[in-house]
């Protein structure tokens, strides 16, 4: 795995470059009004020594950048950005905001001096001087009935699969689970007559039932659409690795989607991710009236403690815990909180306060990390629930009219009332079964090896954090953020860097 890069540095009253003078990532949809799509791209103009560079509206692609002195570096890495010599000093506040509640927010990353470019954003460097313009938009309430909405919601989703479908043009292997964002993909596609040549899904389960490759196996047949199934991962301690420098240490999950990768990767094909449908629907889970009600009346502080609440609840483990051995992360969770409340207080006026919160950090900063980097070896990568008519129309919907978590069922069951006999995962128990002991063994060793890439220490740690994952729940809930840590701890030099880069590219 490479990451382009590019740097321009100020040497003697000379400008000397290095890295990529002109690069662009992601899927554009150019239309008449503004680009859509996830992208990022820059252009270094040798003529007037200007650096330029920008990213789709609502900042879903991450391309980072670090100036400091005479230097401007960008990369869609900042793992990168400090194998090439970057400051690798830690944002302790920045990572207190990520341990208490599973993501970053605003334009920061884990490293002090390395930033995000904002939603819409644009950066223009020249030597001695830096502009970075963007922000981001909030909607306020539509005065609008809930069958009427949900009339106009079919009208605007299926606008935005014909434009992705068109964007396409050529095969595409639709990613399908058990919940309704993949779903309504599918089911449209096949309305306007663009049917995939197949569907992949991830079954997670040990010889048991996976709720989510179950119901996305029923609606397969249902629709009688080719499915190919793949396996969990074989390796996940490695995985979680490889994972976690992917996402540029900006996210605690995900590890699960790169056998979806690993299988989409070489393909000449397209794939339409279902990014933002859950957020922007409402869907259960992504509606909260206490919550609501406390961001309405701008009590931040209780609203924080509701929030970090949830991820406690998630991940059955505290913010102490998750912080680990961290002291002066520990220290700044006061100063966390506060920035947290700065950030809350952006949406007071929204018509939805928490979903937008979530829509612009959890959506932009960590869930579209998968389409946006981790799927980053795909040809194409479309986003129909992030067609911007649909996002300003969804984020404008009232709070009553969508605050049973129920909206995104009614669309689909009114579009597609045929299909309501099959459930969605949420409707079934799962049962996972039991891997194998030899399974188990082989995933001990293979924990035990992915870390000690990182450091030789693991070798006297690991085996016993193998070993208690396998009788403490809450031991193995940890581990993300064990395995962040060390990948923090693994990048003080640029030389260190770059052998973390290569242990697991």
């Amino acid at each position: 795995m490479e990451f382009p890069f590019f740097s321009a540095r100020v040497v003697h009253g000379k400008i000397c470059v290095t890295g990529i003078e002109r690069a662009s990532f992601g899927s554009k949809i150019i239309n008449s009004e503004t680009d859509s799509g996830i992208f990022g791209e820059w252009k270094w103009d040798p003529r007037s020594h200007e650096l330029h560079a920008r990213i789709d509206p609502f900042g879903l692609f991450s391309l980072f950048y670090y100036c400091a002195d005479d230097v401007c570096m960008l990369s869609p890495s900042p793992v990168k950005l400090i194998a090439e010599g970057a400051n690798p000093g830690l944002d302790q506040r920045a990572l207190a905001v990520f341990y208490m509640i599973g993501w970053f927010i605003e334009n920061d990353t884990p490293f002090r001096h390395i930033k995000v470019l904002p939603p819409n954003g644009q950066l223009t460097w020249r030597p001695g001087n830096l502009a970075i313009n963007g922000a981001e938009k909030v909607w306020p309430e539509k005065n609008i009935s809930r069958p009427k909405a949900i009339e106009e919601y079919i009208d605007h989703f299926r606008s935005a699969v014909k434009v992705c479908c068109e964007a396409a043009d050529g095969k595409i292997v639709q990613p399908l689970s058990g919940g309704r964002d993949s779903r309504h993909i599918l089911l449209e596609m096949i309305r306007i007559g663009r049917t995939p040549d197949h569907c992949v899904t991830m079954d997670k389960s040990n010889s048991g039932l996976d709720p989510d490759a179950e119901c996305a196996k029923q609606i397969a047949r249902a629709v009688d659409v080719q499915q190919v199934i793949l396996e969990r991962p074989s390796s996940p301690f490695r995985d979680q690795f490889r994972v976690l420098l992917l996402t540029h240490l900006c996210s605690d999950e995900s590890a699960h989607f790169l056998p979806l990768a690993r299988y989409l990767e070489g393909q000449d094909c397209a794939a339409l991710d279902g990014l933002g449908g859950d957020v922007l629907s409402r869907n259960r889970g992504f509606t909260n009236q206490e919550l609501h009600d406390l961001l309405r009346a701008g009590n931040w502080q209780a609203a924080i403690d509701n929030v970090v609440a949830g991820m406690d609840r998630i991940t059955g483990t505290t913010v102490h815990e998750r912080i680990g051995p961290q002291p002066g992360i520990t220290r700044c969770l006061a100063e966390a909180r506060d920035f947290l409340a700065a950030s809350l207080n952006k949406y007071e006026g929204a018509a939805d306060p928490y979903t937008q919160f979530l829509f612009w950090t959890r959506t932009r900063r960590e869930i579209a990390l998968i389409p946006a980097s981790i799927l980053g070896n795909v040809k194409f990568v479309y986003c129909p629930y992030l067609d911007p008519g649909l996002v300003e129309f969804a984020a404008s919907l009232p709070f009553d009219a969508t605050k049973d978590g129920k909206f995104h069922d009614a669309v689909i069951e009114r579009e597609f009332p045929e299909y309501s006999n099959v459930p969605f995962h949420d409707a079934l128990d799962a049962n996972w079964g039991r891997p194998s002991i030899g399974r188990k063994l082989r995933e001990l060793i293979e924990g035990v090896g992915a870390a000690a890439a990182i450091g030789t220490g693991a070798l006297m740690v690991e085996p016993f954090n193998q070993v208690r994952m396998l009788v403490d729940r809450k031991h193995k809930s940890l581990n993300p953020f064990r395995s962040h840590r060390k990948s923090l701890a693994a990048l003080g030099s640029p030389a260190s860097t770059k052998r973390y880069m290569r242990a697991f590219k």
